[in-house]
């Protein structure tokens, strides 16, 4: 950009004695500066990347799917606690009848009658979550299931 204006100026004292030049000129350099700065602001634009996702856990595993979540017990911890630690949860209602709706930003349907479930060690658990309290050796899987 230094070296065009510096370009410009010298060509500008060729030009002096006609005026209507030096406007052209003028307006020639203008339009190249345009330009050459658009352009360098959209390679700019392209090499820009999304920054990585950041996983809050690494003992928490996604699923290719993003369906479903797996993640191994903890002595003393409730199943809810721990997906809490592990995955970014929203819950729907309060108290004894709240639930998970959403794990890292994916929704249950209820529309298409989903809901997020709990396997303990394999099996659909029938306990709420906060009351299951895990160990160590337990693999807890949380996916959509439809009822």
């Amino acid at each position: 950009m230094a070296a065009m204006l510096r370009l410009l100026s010298i060509t500008v004292r060729w030009y002096k004695d006609d005026n209507m030049q030096i406007k052209r000129l003028w307006l020639v350099a203008g339009a190249a500066v345009v330009i050459g700065c658009a352009s360098v602001g959209s390679v700019m634009a392209s090499r820009r990347q999304p920054p990585p996702a950041v996983a809050k856990s690494p003992a928490a595993v996604a699923s290719p799917k993003p369906s479903s979540v797996s993640f191994k017990g903890q002595d003393g911890q409730s199943a809810l606690a721990l997906l809490k630690q592990r995955a970014v949860v929203t819950m729907q209602g309060t108290g004894p009848a709240a639930y998970v709706a959403s794990v890292n930003g994916y929704r249950a349907a209820e529309t298409q009658h989903e809901y997020w479930a709990l396997y303990l060690n394999g099996q659909l658990s029938e306990t709420s979550p906060s009351a299951v309290i895990t160990h160590d050796d337990d693999q807890l899987e949380w996916r959509i299931a439809r009822y």
